[in-house]
Parts: C-alpha cells; sequence; structure tokens
C-alpha cells in the first residue's frame, strides 16, 4: 500500500494549473523529489515520477493528475492507491467515490435491476470480479447489496444479476461476512404490498364514472384510507428508533438532516393522497398515477436513509470501506446527500453512462 508522510503536504500548493507552465512545473517536481527523500518514500514505493510525455498538453495534463493522487493520498487517512490500469466496470451505469470523515472510502456502484448489457471491450471487469478482489485486499471491507433485511431474501430471486453474482462469487471465496443487506422497506411493508408498489397489481382507477354517489364516495376514502395505512404510514408506526449515543456529533447532524428531507417528503404525499379524495369526487377524475411513483420514491429513499444510519454508527467504526451496489435512484439519493455535507465528504470521482472507466479510480 502506498502512503504519504505530513511532511509532503507542501505538494499541494503546486496544484495551481492555470499559474505553472510545463517546464517550470516539471522543475519544481524534480527539485522536491529530490531535496525531500525519506526512507517511508524509499521502502513503500510511493508513485514514481512519471516519464515526460511528448507534447507540452500531455505533459501537463500527467502531472497535474500526478499532482492531484499526491494532494488526496496526503490529505486522507486511509492508504488508498490508484488504479493505472485501463479498465471498464461492465453491466454498470454509475460509479461514484467519496471518502468520510478522512478515514472511510465508499465506492458506489449502480446497475439497472431488469437490464443486462456488456460494453463489449477486452479489458473489462465485473462488478463481482471487482468486489472479490477488494475483499480480499482488505478484511475491513463490506459489500452492501439490495437485498431485504428481514425475510432473508434469496439472492436468486432478485432482477439483478450484478447482485445475484457478486453474491455468488463472494460465497464461493468464503467472504459471506463481507456481505450487508440493506433494503430496510421488507421491514416497512409487507412482500405484496411492496410488490405492488414496484411491479405490478396497482389499480389507478378506483371509480369511472359520471356520477357519484354517496357510497361511491365512501368506497373512495375507504380506499385512500386503506393507501395512507398500509402503503405510507407504516414509516412512522415502526419507525427504527436510533440512539445518538451510538453516533458522534457531525454523523448524528448529517442524519437529522436526511430525516428532515425525508419527513418532509412524507408530509407531501400525506397531503397529496387525501387532496385526491376531493379530486375524485369534485372532479370526477380517476387517481392519477403520481401516487405511485411518489410511493416508489418515498421507500427507496427511507432505504437509503437506513443505509447511512447503518455506516456512520459508531459500532461499525472498524469498517474503512464500504462498495454499496444498487439501483441508480438509490445511488443518486447517497451522492446526494454526501455531496451535500462537503465539510465531511471527500470526493474522489463520480461518473455515470454505459462505459464506466475505473482508470484512475481509487482502491484500498
Amino acid at each position: 500500500m502506498s502512503y504519504l508522510p505530513d511532511q509532503h503536504k507542501n505538494f499541494s500548493y503546486l496544484f495551481e494549473p492555470q499559474l505553472l507552465e510545463p517546464q517550470l512545473l516539471e522543475q519544481q517536481l524534480l527539485d522536491l523529489l529530490q531535496t525531500q527523500t525519506s526512507p517511508d518514500l524509499e521502502t513503500e514505493g510511493v508513485l514514481e515520477l512519471p516519464e515526460l510525455p511528448l507534447t507540452q498538453t500531455e505533459n501537463t495534463e500527467v502531472y497535474l493528475y500526478f499532482l492531484k493522487q499526491l494532494e488526496i493520498q496526503a490529505d486522507v487517512e486511509i492508504p488508498i492507491v490508484f488504479i493505472e490500469s485501463i479498465l471498464f466496470l461492465d453491466n454498470s451505469v454509475g460509479f461514484a467515490q467519496y471518502v468520510f470523515k478522512k478515514s472511510c472510502l465508499f465506492t458506489l456502484i449502480s446497475e439497472f435491476h431488469n437490464l443486462d448489457f456488456k460494453i463489449t471491450k477486452a479489458n473489462e471487469l465485473s462488478i463481482s470480479d471487482y468486489c472479490v478482489l477488494a475483499v480480499k485486499k482488505n478484511q475491513n471491507c463490506r459489500v452492501m447489496l439490495e437485498l431485504g433485511t428481514e425475510y432473508d431474501e434469496d439472492p436468486s430471486t432478485i432482477h439483478s444479476s450484478a447482485i445475484q453474482s457478486v453474491y455468488a462469487e463472494l460465497k464461493k471465496i468464503k467472504k459471506e461476512n463481507q456481505i450487508i443487506y440493506f433494503d430496510k422497506r421488507s421491514y416497512f411493508l409487507s412482500r405484496s404490498i411492496q410488490n405492488i408498489i414496484y411491479n405490478s397489481g396497482w389499480d389507478l382507477k378506483w371509480l369511472d364514472k359520471e356520477r357519484f354517489s354517496q357510497k361511491d364516495v365512501k368506497t373512495i376514502c375507504d380506499k385512500r384510507n386503506h393507501i395512507f395505512t398500509h402503503y405510507l404510514e407504516p414509516f412512522k408506526t415502526k419507525t427504527i428508533i436510533l440512539e445518538q449515543k451510538n453516533y458522534d456529533l457531525h454523523a448524528w447532524k448529517f442524519l437529522l438532516d436526511i430525516y428532515s428531507e425525508l419527513n418532509t417528503f412524507y408530509e407531501t404525499i400525506k397531503k397529496k393522497l387525501f387532496c385526491l379524495i376531493i379530486a375524485n369526487i369534485k372532479l370526477k377524475i380517476p387517481e392519477p398515477p403520481e401516487i405511485k411513483v411518489d410511493l416508489m420514491l418515498f421507500w427507496a429513499f427511507v432505504t437509503d436513509y437506513h443505509i447511512f444510519a447503518h455506516i456512520l454508527s459508531n459500532e461499525f467504526k472498524d469498517i474503512n470501506e464500504y462498495i454499496i451496489i444498487a439501483g441508480n435512484k438509490h445511488i443518486s439519493n447517497l451522492c446526494y446527500f454526501f455531496e451535500k455535507h462537503k465539510e465531511l465528504v471527500y470526493e474522489l470521482n463520480k461518473q455515470f453512462g454505459p462505459t464506466i472507466n475505473l482508470h484512475k479510480t481509487v482502491t484500498y
């Protein structure tokens, strides 16, 4: 593993691309490396000075990237290294990495549950191979999978070949103890209701009549109350109580911020749901599909809140690396909250699209 002693933080002042010509940048680097040697640099094999590119533009890019590596490695407290090979992550549509409080590396990988695709490149790496390499290198690495926490979900039943493959490969090398199921929707909702929200069976038209009778009004109200009681209210009636003593002050404020946004979303759906009763009766319209979409997004948000509740807990402070594999919406939510708290989070890289290049990304 590579690291930089504290004295090499003075490399960071060179990261001023608009001020330095390539030749001056090169000479200052050479001078610093010659005058600031140490046993640590010699024995630990810190990044070697790259060979000079052919053009000034390439020269500038390579050395700025080199300086950025030094800056990051000096600033965080864990021994991260950069992948120098050109590798592409197969079957992934998003990849982001953050260091939280300088001491824990988070790698977020998003995939489409019901869609498999290959990038048809020779130097591709599967998500499962990526995870296998990580857990082999670091016994304090945990792989979090979008699997139900409450009913011991069989990974083979989830509509995600990536998650199925990761579970199977880690089990094959006897690393199941480094897998964490994180989908808390199974705690709040029954399997049947969860399936109705996310799959099929949702009846969008309660009544489709020109004139409503008193009996019809009661039917509409009963169905709206049913949705509230079984599809939304469990967030309040089955809330998992978190104890502040299990979190440091920064982590607790982080969680309170997420919960505040989540509670606002809950109140918005609740209000919309009961407003629709009036719309059904006065305007004689069937229920619009937005309520189902809102519920899908809301319960995904609930799950993401509980991911943070787990990873920020002092109970797991010895874990210094997490790889989280989930659907695209989950990963977008996690990125949003990591980047909202820049005072605690160091963003390393982020890319979304069908071709994820692991070159210059970080590993432990």
